[in-house]
C-alpha cells in the first residue's frame, strides 16, 4: 500500500466520502465529529506498521474516545468541500476532487476505510 505520490490527508477524506457516496452511502456525520475520530483510530489499529501512511500520527485517549489533532485540522480543510444538512447534522460531498488519485496511489485502503466505517454503529445513515 505505499502510496507512489503524495495524497493529503483531506484528499483521503474527500476520496473516502466520494467512495462511499458511490456505494450508496451519500450522507456522512458532522467532520470532525467523535465517529471520524473513531473511525481512524481503527483503521490505523488495523493498519498496524502501514498506518504511518496515514500521516496522522498517535491519538491521545484523553476524554471519552481517541482524538488526533491531524485528523482534526484535515477535517477542517475537507469541510470547503462539503455542504451540511442543518435538520439532519450530516454532510456530502458538495465538491469533488479535480482529481482523485487516492485509488492509484494506496489501491485497496479507501475499501478499507469503507470497510470500516460499515461496521462502526452510526457512521453512515442507515448502519
Amino acid at each position: 500500500m505505499a502510496p507512489r505520490s503524495p495524497t493529503t490527508l483531506p484528499d483521503l477524506i474527500r476520496a473516502f466520502m466520494e467512495y462511499a457516496e458511490d456505494e450508496g452511502q451519500p450522507t456522512f456525520p458532522a467532520l470532525d465529529s467523535r465517529l471520524w475520530h473513531e473511525l481512524f483510530y481503527a483503521l490505523q489499529m488495523s493498519l498496524g506498521d502501514k498506518a504511518p501512511l496515514l500521516g496522522i500520527g498517535p491519538f491521545t485517549g484523553n476524554g471519552e474516545y481517541p482524538k488526533n489533532k491531524k485528523l482534526s485540522e484535515a477535517m477542517k480543510e475537507a469541510a470547503h468541500a462539503c455542504s451540511s444538512n442543518f435538520n439532519t447534522g450530516r454532510i456530502t460531498v458538495a465538491v469533488p476532487l479535480a482529481e482523485n488519485n487516492v485509488q492509484r496511489n494506496w489501491p485497496g485502503l479507501i475499501e478499507a476505510i469503507y470497510a470500516a466505517a460499515t461496521e462502526l454503529e452510526g457512521f453512515f445513515e442507515n448502519s
